[in-house]
């Protein structure tokens, strides 16, 4: 499973509560290993430059950092040193102090803070905008950010845009104003120590009734509002994974709806009582307020539905495990979502996880829903059969990309494809480029124009047939894994594969 609105991300575990025992992050640049260009634990980042250990220019102490331009500057060139750390502290505020002397620098220098959550960056400063350059002595530079909640890695470095030399020394990471190294750990989270499934949910199901199809649709509805709805969830005492395993049984068990609903209203209960409100609020980061009379049409039971009543109005804290926004852009951060990277092809609790996950996803916070023109409650019921009975992984992650393609989203994808993916579609191209022009695809230029002129292709010429198959057929097979906001769209993502080999 792969990062995108559809697929899936790090978690990271935190063990301990108390400060770090004597935690040395080599910020003064002075521990050098023989043989190595940089201090320990730094790392160059970027292209083109000269990155050293120097030990002749220095603030204090015995070393600095030296990052020196080369005489001809290439497009994407720059010179960087970061170090990372694990973001395992508790605080509100993070500041990065550093020293910097320059000689004739003609574009950009700066520290650097990065932090980054389990989805990317959420926050990031390198000091371009403040016009740091020219020739100066040493000089103490600093950067504060916000310390996210949800920070899984903080890096730490300079950077240096242009021509020029810039010099490093005596690096300070502040939480709240206090050094780093005597910072409180954070608490771990209690979802992280849940451990039961961590090898396979050990959930089969053989073949789908439409009944069992309905029913898995309505638990994975009531397990998606609950995500984003119970203060319980939200807190992070709960891996809500693993809880979707835990009640997946009871959908395939054969008994009495009444046993069912039994069961469901002792799941929900054990999450503990909420404090009411007197309307229905979701977190403000969330995008969407969707509809939610499927709770009323699922068969749930009258004392379940009261339930989810309570908690569709329940006070909820801003701050969730699972949600958040990214600071200074407004689009939903989707937390500690495990991404089971040594599943490749997952067993059919977990292929269930990452269809519910995403359906969820979309319906609670995706913004362009309404232009998705279908009913999305009538997708998830069509895609459980295909995800349930995908036989490999081939057949998962196609059932991945075709769901990721009804949303009609440009940049929604399967990103980094993986080997079967590439293997299913073929990563040989043709030596013409092609592009979509009234429908039809076009020669347009060539990755290769000696390959090319030797299959007789020309600019201008319109491709009718690829290997003896029609294009309109090919366009047929690959269009539901071709994403796209619109068919435009689509056919010029189609065009660069549409004679791909394997």
């Amino acid at each position: 499973m792969q990062k995108h609105l559809s697929l899936l991300i790090f978690l990271h575990v935190f063990t301990c509560v108390q400060a770090q025992e004597n935690p040395d992050f080599n910020l003064g640049f002075e521990k050098v290993i023989t043989g190595q260009k940089l201090p320990e634990k730094w790392v160059q980042w970027g292209m083109g430059f000269s990155v050293t250990s120097d030990s002749v220019e220095k603030n204090e102490g015995n070393k600095s950092v030296l990052l020196k331009s080369p005489q001809e500057i290439k497009p994407g060139f720059f010179g960087s040193v970061a170090n990372t750390l694990p973001a395992i502290y508790d605080g509100k505020q993070i500041e990065l102090r550093g020293y910097m002397k320059l000689k004739d620098v003609e574009g950009a220098a700066g520290l650097m803070l990065r932090i980054d959550g389990n989805s990317g960056v959420l926050q990031f400063d390198n000091m371009q905008t403040r016009g740091i350059r020219g020739t100066q002595d040493w000089k103490q530079y600093s950067i504060k950010l916000s310390y996210p909640s949800s920070a899984a890695k903080i890096h730490v470095g300079a950077l240096l845009i242009g021509k020029g030399s810039l010099w490093i020394d005596h690096f300070e990471i502040l939480l709240d104003g206090k050094p780093i190294e005597q910072a409180q750990l954070r608490k771990p989270a209690a979802a992280t120590l849940d451990k039961e499934f961590d090898n396979g949910s050990g959930f089969t199901i053989t073949k789908l009734s439409p009944a069992q199809i309905t029913e898995l649709a309505n638990i994975g509805k009531l397990w998606g509002f609950l995500k984003y709805h119970h203060p319980a969830v939200a807190s992070g005492d709960i891996n809500w994974d693993y809880e979707l395993i835990r009640i997946l049984p009871q959908i395939k068990a054969n008994v009495p709806v009444t046993e069912k609903q039994k069961a469901l209203f002792k799941w929900i209960s054990k999450l503990g009582s909420v404090k009411a409100g007197d309307k229905y609020t979701i977190a403000d980061n969330a995008v969407l307020k969707p509809a939610l009379d499927w709770i009323n049409e699922a068969g749930f039971g009258k004392e379940l539905e009261t339930r989810l009543d309570t908690i569709k109005k329940a006070l909820r804290t801003e701050d969730s495990y699972y949600i958040g926004l990214v600071p200074g852009v407004g689009n939903p951060d989707f937390r500690n979502e495990n991404p089971y990277a040594n599943m490749p092809y997952p067993d059919a609790g977990f292929r269930l996880v990452s269809l519910l996950r995403y359906w969820n996803m979309i319906e609670y916070f995706f913004p362009y829903k309404h232009l998705i023109k279908e009913d999305w409650h009538a997708v998830l019921l069509e895609f459980i059969p295909k995800f349930v009975n995908a036989g490999d992984e081939t057949a998962y992650k196609l059932a991945a990309l075709e769901l990721i393609t009804r949303v009609k989203d440009t940049h929604a994808n399967v990103y980094n494809q993986s080997p079967s993916l590439d293997a299913h579609f073929g990563k040989r191209y043709a030596a013409a480029q092609l592009s979509f022009v009234e429908g039809k695809p076009v020669v347009t230029d060539y990755y290769n124009a000696s390959l090319a002129q030797q299959s007789g292709l020309k600019v201008g010429d319109v491709i009718e047939k690829i290997n003896e198959k029609n294009v309109s057929e090919l366009v047929k097979e690959k269009l539901p894994y071709t994403a796209g906001s619109n068919m435009p769209v689509r056919l010029r993502n189609m065009a660069p594969n549409l004679a791909t080999q394997q």
